[in-house]
């Protein structure tokens, strides 16, 4: 008699939604260090204090629950401009 074997297999989906959750936590964290930064930053010269939170490095934001960014498709430069 041939002895039975069972085997867990992971589903990708669990595995996807898994890594999106600790993504998310991650992004939360940081969104939460940059609103107690911005809130407790010093006003500048002209006594003001910054808002809001700063852009990420594709000058756009991360939040909890998305992301966005900006990106520079096209540049138009007239004619007759000169470097």
């Amino acid at each position: 008699k041939a002895a039975s074997k069972v085997e867990e297999i992971e589903d990708e989906d669990d595995s996807a939604a898994k890594k999106f959750e600790k993504e998310r936590a991650e992004r939360e964290a940081k969104v939460q260090q940059q609103t107690a930064a911005v809130a407790n930053a010093a006003p500048d010269s002209d006594g003001q204090k910054p808002k809001g939170i700063p852009p990420n490095h594709r000058n756009g934001a991360d939040y909890p629950n998305y992301i966005w960014y900006q990106t520079l498709g096209e540049v138009e430069v007239p004619q007759g401009c000169r470097r």
